[in-house]
């Protein structure tokens, strides 16, 4: 889908989650399954969408998710010719830090 693609080309994004949590962990949902972390919906005069993201660890969670919105926005309405409405992003989780060798 349209929308996972953004979502995966955007920095700071680790993957699509499911939308709920299991066990209190979000579940980070590989390229074949994405979709799962999408809900579409059809409204008067054009598309609502929210995303179930995880986000890298040490990103600036609000600059990530504004960046997210637009280029979901702007691939759907280029593609499809479909007015997005609204983009809500859930931030379901945050990737694990990267780890250093401890070589300075």
């Amino acid at each position: 889908m349209l929308a996972a693609k953004a979502a995966g080309d955007c920095y700071g994004i680790v993957g699509m989650s499911a939308r709920g949590l299991r066990d209190g962990l979000a579940e980070l949902l590989n390229r074949d399954n994405a979709e799962r972390g999408i809900e579409l919906r059809v409204e008067e005069g054009g598309l609502g969408i929210d995303l179930y993201v995880i986000v890298d660890h040490g990103v600036r969670i609000l600059e990530v998710a504004h960046n997210l919105m637009s280029a979901v926005a702007y691939s759907l309405e280029q593609h499809l010719a479909l007015r997005v409405l609204e983009v809500n992003v859930n931030v379901q989780g945050i990737g694990p830090p990267l780890e250093q060798d401890g070589s300075g």
